[in-house]
């Protein structure tokens, strides 16, 4: 008996220090029926469950993904990679735990079955990808069409913005990754875009706020040219804060874009060019918003005077070069609109008027000087005979303000700036006897600028 007690004793001390000796080098695994995704894991280290999530990934990302057509937009196949979904190995690894030795050894005994147990996988999404799929399916949607105000049969005219669909990017992680692991197309995840001018905030304008009208003389191009870029500032609708570049909304003066032939300044002098006459419409323009209240971030005068507003109350405009821009810094959106007219171009500031505030446009500090004259020999006229070139112009100087009145009463004084405008002299080509030397016609000293000007003395060619 004592030795029967001695064997049993003996074997379950062998066994012991065996097991021990097991525990002891035990490596940590995975539990039985373990996945991720698609990639079983179980009895795997967490390094060789890497490993072969990575294999599984490196397939993965490179296979072909669809879009599932939704709302009218359709994308062109994609895999991925190219999505720039990224796996996450470790952080998919990481919730999983690992069993002890003695769970192990449980897990293998007779009867016993480790419970299933699938997680997904995680990713993550390159910004930079998930914008460029945001631009993808902005250019399917196509562009809103943007809320207008206008004035119309003598009243406000209001269009409601037309808002389009935009891709919820904060959900497009998750739909791809349920995409890739369910073997189907990309739902997209869609919603209709915020308005970027809101119902409640186009009913609010309601009022002509300030208005100006420029008249012109009849000339086919340049009223052509005046009509084109005046329709493409009508019913803009400017938000509080909101500037507008005349140069970008108006864009390139081209013929490809309707514009035509016709008088222009020229370094200080009179000449034609593509878009002859859209200063009319910038100076326009100009006068409504100062009028109107609305803040001036740009403008510039004329090299000479222009006919159709007093010097200091012009507004200069060269495609690339000078612009007009004004913001709206009032609590209240506010609308630009146009209304051509034969022989007249009107520029109105829609918005709510207060009928307590005016605007006055002020100048002091006028000052002119002579242009000059300059004679130059031109063979081509007959010896004794004379011929105007230029009709130049005489230099002048006005600082210009705008005055606000409360009531009647002054509160704000706010200067504008000092307008100069460069002389130009008089430039008249004679015959000379033959023993004189003809001499080149000089352009004029001023600053080197293009700009548009209608002048009815000097009609196109």
């Amino acid at each position: 008996m004592k030795r029967a007690f001695i064997c049993v004793f003996g074997l379950i001390a062998a066994l012991g220090a065996v097991l021990g000796l097991m525990a002891f080098n035990y490596v940590p695994k995975i539990a039985q029926n373990t996945a991720v995704g698609d990639v079983p894991v179980g009895a795997l280290t967490k390094p060789e469950a890497e490993q072969k999530l990575r294999v599984w990934w490196d397939e993965k990302k490179r296979q072909p993904l669809s879009f599932q057509p939704k709302e009218g937009v359709r994308l062109p196949e994609t895999t991925p990679e190219a999505l720039g979904l990224i796996c996450d190995f470790e952080a998919s690894l990481l919730p999983i735990p690992l069993e002890t030795f003695w769970e192990s050894l449980k897990a293998r005994l007779p009867g016993s079955k480790a419970p299933s147990r699938v997680l997904d996988p995680v990713f993550s999404l390159d910004p930079k990808a998930a914008e460029k799929l945001a631009k993808q399916v902005a250019s399917a949607v196509g562009k809103p069409v943007p809320a207008r105000a206008l004035w119309k049969d003598g009243q406000v005219e209001r269009r409601n913005e037309t808002p389009v669909l935009e891709l919820v990017s904060a959900e497009l992680e998750a739909v791809c990754r349920e995409a890739i692991l369910s073997n189907q197309p990309i739902d997209l995840p869609l919603a209709v875009a915020k308005k970027r001018v809101p119902d409640e905030a186009l009913a609010q304008i309601q009022d002509v706020v300030s208005e100006f009208t420029t008249r012109f003389p009849h000339n086919l191009n340049r009223n052509s040219n005046i009509r084109n870029a005046s329709q493409r500032l009508n019913g803009i609708i400017l938000m509080p804060g909101d500037t507008v570049s005349f140069n970008d909304t108006v864009g390139e003066r081209t013929v490809r874009e309707g514009f035509k032939v016709a008088g222009i300044y020229l370094n200080g002098r009179h000449d034609t060019g593509i878009g002859g006459g859209i200063c009319q419409v910038s100076t326009t323009l100009y006068n409504a918003a100062l009028l109107g209240g609305v803040s001036v971030v740009k403008r510039r005068n004329h090299s000479m005077p222009v006919p159709y507003v007093p010097v200091g109350r012009d507004a200069a405009v060269n495609y690339g070069v000078i612009d007009l821009e004004l913001r709206n810094d009032g609590p209240e959106p506010i609308a630009l609109s146009s209304t051509y007219e034969n022989g007249r171009i009107t520029f109105r500031i829609l918005g709510k008027k207060d009928p307590s505030v005016t605007m006055e446009i002020v100048r002091e500090g006028y000052s002119s000087w002579a242009r000059g004259e300059k004679r130059v020999a031109d063979s081509s006229l007959p010896p004794g005979t004379q011929k105007v070139i230029e009709k130049g112009s005489d230099g002048h100087a006005v600082t210009t303000y705008r005055v606000v009145y409360r009531d009647g009463v002054e509160i704000k004084r706010e200067k504008l700036g000092v307008s100069r405008y460069t002389a130009s002299p008089r430039i008249i080509a004679y015959g000379p006897a033959k023993t004189e030397k003809p001499q080149p016609i000089p352009a004029s000293e001023s600053r080197s600028e293009v700009i548009e000007v209608s002048d009815p003395i000097w009609p196109d060619p």
